[in-house]
C-alpha cells in the first residue's frame, strides 16, 4: 500500500527479474528508494548458479553505492543502508 501511493520512494521490481534487466535501469530507479521484494524465492528459481551470483553481486555493489557490467554502469547511488553508516 506504501509503495502504490508513495512511487518517488518506493520501487517494486518484477518479481521475476535478472540482473541484465536491473543494470539497463537509470539511476533515478535506484537513488534513495526503497526496494521492495516481495518474494526471493520467486527472484532465485529456476535461475542457475551464475545467474543467482550476477543478481546477489548487483544487490551487494547497489549498496555500496555503484555497479558496472561492461558498458553498462549504475553509479552514485544512496541507499537508505549507506546514508546511515
Amino acid at each position: 500500500m506504501l509503495a502504490a501511493s508513495n512511487p518517488e520512494y518506493f520501487v517494486v521490481p518484477a518479481p521475476k527479474i535478472f540482473e541484465s534487466q536491473l543494470v539497463q535501469k537509470p539511476r533515478e530507479y535506484f537513488h534513495n528508494k526503497i526496494m521492495i521484494l516481495d518474494d526471493l524465492i520467486v527472484s532465485f528459481e529456476g535461475m542457475d548458479l551464475k545467474q543467482r551470483q550476477q543478481l546477489e553481486n548487483f544487490w551487494t555493489k547497489l549498496l555500496e553505492g555503484s555497479y558496472a557490467r561492461d558498458a553498462s554502469s549504475i553509479t552514485n547511488v544512496a541507499s537508505r543502508r549507506s546514508q546511515h553508516r
